[in-house]
């Protein structure tokens, strides 16, 4: 487990808070343009369905990518309050400062996450 000292904690809460908020954000202007600015509402011919359907199904993807965040920065959040922030949820080391710096809600070490990739391939 990482230890971090109050001004840490704190930074690194609002941090995950900020990035929260703009998930959300982002997930409802999707919402908002899927339900808005539905292109299958219109009437069209074969290849415009075509990629209005394609559109939409990348619209959706999009905010499957932006939920899996969510999770994952939620994760975080307890993890901070639980005082196990900072440690790999696969091999329980302590993740670089780093990677937590660029990924603030990462739930993995490097190493961890490269394998976890490989096997998905």
């Amino acid at each position: 487990m990482t230890s971090l000292d109050s001004v840490e904690k704190v930074i690194i809460h609002k941090q995950l808070l900020y990035l929260r908020e703009k998930a959300l954000h982002e997930l409802d202007q999707e919402r908002t343009f899927t339900r808005d600015e539905n292109p299958l509402k219109e009437s069209l011919d074969f290849g415009d369905y075509g990629k209005a359907t394609y559109d939409l199904d990348m619209g959706l993807l999009s905010q499957d990518a932006v939920r899996h965040v969510l999770r994952m920065i939620e994760n975080a959040l307890l993890k901070l309050e639980e005082g196990t922030y900072g440690t790999c949820d696969r091999c329980r080391r302590n993740i670089h400062p780093g990677r937590l710096e660029a990924i603030p809600y990462t739930p993995y070490c490097v190493e961890c996450q490269a394998l976890l990739e490989k096997d998905e391939r």
